[in-house]
C-alpha cells in the first residue's frame, strides 16, 4: 500500500537512510571472503580457485534467498526481513575458519541468505519514498552501500585478520549487524507499511513462486534484456571482488597491506561511481546511455588490468583500481532504476528480484568460470584478456532495448 502525497518533503531521509545503512552492512560481510581470501588460503592450503567458488556459492545462496524472499518482505515488511537475514548471515561468518569443507559452505550460504533479499527489499522501500525527480540518483545512493562496505572490508578486515585472528574479524562482522538493525529499526513502523493480505496461496501458486519474479520481467517494456545486460556486467564486477586481491598478491607479489588498499580504492570508486552515474542518468532522463559507458569502462578494465605489473608501483595501481571500480561497479543502481521505471505498478520488488536474478548469476558464473578457467591456463593474464569478451556483449545488448516513457508508480510524492 503506497502513502499518499500529503508527505512531508523531508519523508524519505528516514527510509532511503535505513535501507542503505543495511546494504552496506550486508556488503561488508559479503566482502569478507575475498578481503581475508590470501589468509583463508595460507590458512586451509587450499588454491586461490576456492575463494571464487566460495564467492559464487554465496550468491548462488543470495539467488535462492532473494526470490523465496518475497512473502516474507510483504508479510513482515522489507526492513525487518533484511534485518533478520543480516544477524544470521554475521553469525555464520564465524564458522569460516574451522578446518572443515563444510564450514566454509555453510558460511557462504549464510552470507548469501543476509545479502539476497536486501535489494529488492529495498527497491520496494526506494520506489515509494523517493522523490521521482532524484530517484536514478537515490537507487544508485542505495547501491553505493555495497562498495562503501567493501571499501571498509578491504581496509579492515585484512589489518583485523592478521593482527587479531578470526576473533577480531567475527567481533567485527558482528558489532556491524547490530549497528544497522538498530540504526534501522528507528524508521521500520514508517517503512514495513502492513500489506493488504491475499489469502492464502494455492499448492500450484507455492510450487512457482520462485520464478514468477522472473516471469515478472515479461510486463514491462526492455525488461528482459536489461536483466540480461546486468547479468554480463555483474560477471566482470564479481570476477574483479572476488580475485583482485590473489591477483595482486599471487601473481604480481604485492604485500597483503597493499592489495588491501588497491581493492579499498576499487570499492571507493565503485561508490563514486554509482552516485555520478546516478546524477547523470537523472539529468538525462534515461539510464541505458550509462550503462553503455560503464560495459565500455570494464572492457577496457579487464585489458589494462591484463597486463598490469608491480613495477607500476602503489599510487598508479590505487588509481587503476578506482578507475575499475567506476565503470566497474557505477552501473547497478541505474540499472536498477531503470528496471523500477519500467515496472508495473505494485510490481517493483518482483521485477527488481528478478532482474537482480540475473545481476547475482553473473556474481556467480563470473567467479566460478574464471576460477574453472585460471585453474586449466594457470595464468591470471590471459583470463583476465578474456574476460572482456562478456562487458563487450552487455554493450551489444544494451542497443536492443527499447525506447520508454516511464510510468512512475506508486510514491509518496504527488
Amino acid at each position: 500500500m503506497a502513502e499518499t502525497g500529503t508527505a512531508r518533503p523531508t519523508a524519505w531521509r528516514g527510509p532511503v537512510a535505513a535501507v542503505i545503512l543495511l546494504q552496506t552492512a550486508a556488503a561488508f560481510i559479503l566482502h569478507s571472503l575475498p578481503t581475508t581470501g590470501p589468509a583463508l588460503i595460507a590458512l586451509h592450503g587450499w588454491s586461490e580457485s576456492v575463494i571464487g567458488y566460495l564467492m559464487a556459492l554465496a550468491m548462488a545462496s543470495s539467488i535462492v534467498f532473494m526470490l523465496a524472499s518475497g512473502g516474507a518482505v510483504h508479510r513482515f515488511g522489507p526492513i525487518r526481513c533484511v534485518q533478520v537475514c543480516l544477524l544470521v548471515s554475521a553469525a555464520g561468518l564465524a564458522l569460516l575458519p574451522f578446518a572443515t569443507w563444510t564450514a566454509p559452505v555453510a558460511t557462504a550460504v549464510l552470507i548469501g541468505f543476509g545479502y539476497g533479499p536486501a535489494t529488492p527489499a529495498a527497491s520496494d522501500i526506494l520506489q515509494r519514498f523517493s522523490p521521482p525527480r532524484h530517484r536514478a540518483f537515490i537507487f544508485s545512493l542505495k547501491q553505493a552501500g555495497v562498495p562503501l562496505g567493501g571499501v571498509a572490508a578491504g581496509l579492515l578486515l585484512p589489518w583485523l585478520v592478521t593482527d587479531y585472528g578470526w576473533a577480531g574479524v567475527t567481533a567485527l562482522t558482528g558489532a556491524v549487524a547490530v549497528a544497522a538493525t538498530l540504526f534501522a529499526q528507528v524508521s521500520r513502523a514508517r517503512s514495513d507499511l502492513p500489506r493488504p493480505s491475499s489469502g492464502a496461496p494455492s499448492t500450484g501458486r507455492r510450487r512457482v513462486r520462485l520464478v514468477e519474479p522472473i516471469l515478472t520481467l515479461r510486463s514491462g517494456p526492455g525488461l528482459p534484456v536489461l536483466a540480461g545486460v546486468g547479468g554480463c556486467l555483474a560477471v566482470t564486477q564479481g570476477v574483479f571482488n572476488a580475485f583482485l586481491i590473489a591477483y595482486l598478491t599471487i601473481d604480481l607479489g604485492l604485500a597483503f597491506s597493499v592489495a588491501g588498499a588497491v581493492f579499498s580504492a576499487m570499492q571507493a570508486g565503485g561508490f563514486i561511481g554509482r552516485l555520478a552515474f546516478g546524477w547523470v542518468a537523472d539529468r538525462l532522463g534515461s539510464g541505458i546511455a550509462v550503462v553503455r559507458i560503464a560495459a565500455a569502462g570494464s572492457i577496457g578494465s579487464a585489458l589494462v588490468l591484463s597486463v598490469a605489473e608491480p613495477e607500476w608501483g602503489t599510487t598508479i595501481l590505487i588509481g587503476l583500481g578506482a578507475t575499475i571500480g567506476i565503470v566497474g561497479a557505477g552501473w547497478n543502481g541505474v540499472q536498477l532504476s531503470e528496471i523500477a521505471r519500467r515496472s508495473p505498478p505494485g510490481a517493483v520488488s518482483e521485477t527488481a528480484a528478478g532482474a537482480t536474478t540475473f545481476v547475482f548469476a553473473g556474481f556467480v558464473c563470473g567467479p566460478a568460470g574464471f576460477g574453472l578457467a585460471l585453474a586449466q591456463l594457470g595464468s591470471f593474464p590471459a583470463v583476465l584478456a578474456g574476460l572482456a569478451v562478456v562487458p563487450a556483449l552487455a554493450l551489444a545488448l544494451s542497443f536492443s532495448v527499447p525506447r520508454h516513457t516511464p510510468n512512475q508508480g506508486p510514491s509518496v510524492f504527488p
